[in-house]
């Protein structure tokens, strides 16, 4: 508390411009940070997400065109197959004479010189078990026992029926050794591999497409070995921890990963026939540099928007201190008694009008006196011309009793009992309150109903069943009347037929129902639709049909909260109920 106490009388010694100077720019400055922050996080992954698409886009392109590449070695392989004469060599089980052999030496040198990427082209024979070589230099044949032990195992495995087979090459100029069985068609055995070496022509020229920023791309065959490396300085046949690595994360959308101590963005596109994967290698630093000046841009325009707001909101705070500054001295003449004193300032609507309330306080003060004592008499005055309004209906009241007695006198007791009725209902409608209970309610409807009958006769007939148990409980005032109303106005129609109503009061729970129905000419199906909807509006009515029936519903929303309501049932030219569902309450106050 003590702190608190020193907390106020240091900010009490600092002017109020002050205070919202420093409180303003502080939040400026975090806002300002915040954005940028926000701002740079939002540019890099933007950055960064669009180099990822662009590189997926471009990869998956190469990889297309890898894949068809490799299919069309696929295809230039088994050409040796659409040679009768060759395809016979290939299947002798005996070993080949010299003719058969000159043959098959021209056939491999077409086939070598028919590609321009061609390193050298070998056919090695199953059965007999040699192998035709040709390559730039010299043609020449080798038996089993001149082969390498890589060749051998590789041959091995495409007899076990491996078709295709895509290794690395030992040559520095060559992108890959491709070997691929032919086999006999009658058994389906392999008689022959064909293997050949092809120069990167090719690969070089999908690795120029990604010279850019250091860009490079890399190779690898199905079991992960490096078939080619665009930047044999980072990535060769050596790297086998990053090569493993990127095995592991094949088939993300794209990893960071470090290469010599240089982050990477290596994305990775695989191909589904033979398996080979296409790995983009993107330094971090070019995404970083296209960020890094994004943020620049971004943090120039936050400096400019942090100079201007401070120069505005200098001169908005001079703009509303100052005049305040000015009512604050012409306050303390007030407080001293001073009701002349008044203030021209301005800067903006809200000071212009301080200004004008403050001068219009001052020069009415002694008025606002005088018309508070005015308004005293004034409310006396009203409730005196209130009571002389309740005094009309009153004389009329008195006079309707002194022609009842004289038409009693005269030996008239119909017209007495009309006069009777209709003082009975005057006095019921002027007197005060919402409610009622339902046994005086049913007294109002009784006289209304005999004046009724007076005027329609034989026409009318009506049946009341009450609920004796319920005649305590409250209702709204002229409730059960205007159910009755409409009934005799609505339901006879406009030929005036005879009309029977039922009128029934049941106690049912918490709740009181009381139904009046009629068998006269019943509602539309069109307007029982529009009644209903006008129901659901709430509203008071001001039109000439129905107006009885809205008026009531809303009133009993209204005065129950929402729990009483109305409820209709109809058919057009045989009857009409209409049941009023309300709360059953014996005190004001429940409701």
């Amino acid at each position: 508390m003590r702190y608190k106490k020193r907390l106020f009388q240091f900010l009490n010694r600092i002017p109020l411009w002050t205070q919202l100077f420093v409180m303003t720019i502080f939040v400026i400055s975090i806002t300002i940070l915040v954005i940028l922050v926000n701002n740079y996080s939002r540019n890099r992954n933007t950055i960064l997400k669009t180099e990822v698409t662009t590189s997926n886009q471009l990869l998956n392109l190469e990889t297309e065109n890898l894949e068809k590449y490799i299919q069309d070695l696929v295809y230039f392989s088994v050409q040796p197959c659409y040679d009768t004469r060759l395809s016979q060599i290939l299947s002798l089980t005996a070993p080949i004479d010299v003719w058969q052999k000159s043959y098959m030496k021209n056939q491999i040198r077409a086939y070598y010189y028919s590609r321009n990427d061609l390193i050298s082209y070998n056919i090695y024979l199953i059965h007999q078990k040699i192998e035709f070589r040709r390559n730039a230099k010299a043609q020449k044949i080798a038996d089993a026992s001149q082969l390498s032990a890589s060749d051998r195992e590789v041959f091995s495995q495409c007899e076990k029926g491996d078709n295709v087979v895509i290794l690395p090459s030992d040559s520095d100029k060559a992108f890959i050794d491709f070997y691929h069985s032919i086999i006999r068609i009658k058994d389906r055995k392999p008689i022959a591999i064909v293997n050949f070496t092809v120069d990167k022509t090719y690969v070089d020229s999908i690795n120029r497409n990604h010279n850019n920023n250091g860009e490079f791309i890399c190779i690898l065959n199905k079991d992960n070995r490096l078939l080619y490396s665009g930047n044999t300085g980072r990535i060769n046949a050596g790297s086998q921890s990053l090569l493993t690595e990127i095995e592991e994360k094949a088939g993300r959308e794209y990893s960071i990963m470090s290469v010599e101590n240089e982050p990477f963005i290596v994305t990775t596109s695989e191909s589904d026939a033979y398996h080979l994967k296409l790995v983009s290698f993107t330094p971090l630093s070019v995404v970083d540099t296209a960020i890094n000046r994004s943020f620049q841009i971004s943090f120039l325009m936050g400096v400019i928007v942090w100079g201007i707001a401070v120069l505005l909101i200098t001169i908005l705070i001079r703009l509303t201190t100052n005049p305040l500054s000015t009512l604050a001295r012409n306050l303390r003449n007030v407080g001293n008694g001073d009701f002349t004193s008044t203030v021209d300032i301005g800067g903006n609507r809200e000071i212009a009008n301080l200004s004008y309330d403050f001068n219009y306080m001052t020069k009415h003060i002694d008025e606002l006196i005088k018309k508070n004592y005015i308004s005293e008499i004034n409310e006396k005055t009203s409730r005196l011309i209130a009571l002389e309004a309740q005094l009309n209906p009153h004389f009329l009241y008195n006079t309707l009793q002194v022609i009842s007695t004289e038409a009693l006198i005269n030996d008239q007791p119909r017209i007495h009992l009309m006069i009777t009725s209709l003082a009975s209902i005057l006095r019921y409608t002027i007197k005060g309150g919402d409610f009622v209970s339902l046994f005086s309610e049913m007294e109002y409807v009784n006289h209304y109903i005999l004046l009724q009958k007076m005027r329609l006769e034989e026409k009318l007939n009506v049946f009341i069943e009450n609920d004796e148990t319920g005649m305590d409980i409250l209702i709204p005032k002229i409730s059960i009347q205007t159910l009755v109303e409409n009934s005799i106005l609505h339901g006879m129609g406009k030929n005036g037929d005879a009309i029977h109503i039922s009128i029934t009061a049941r106690l049912q729970e918490e709740f009181l129902s009381v139904t009046v129905a009629d068998d006269g000419c019943g509602i539309s199906p069109d307007y029982l639709s529009t009644l209903k909807e006008e129901f659901d509006k709430n509203t008071i009515s001001h039109g000439n049909s129905g107006i009885g029936l809205i008026n009531l519903n809303s009133r009993l929303k209204l005065l129950y909260s929402g729990k009483a309501n109305i409820q209709i049932s109809s058919e057009e030219g045989s009857y009409t109920s209409i049941t009023m569902l309300i709360p059953a309450i014996k005190e004001v106050s429940d409701v």
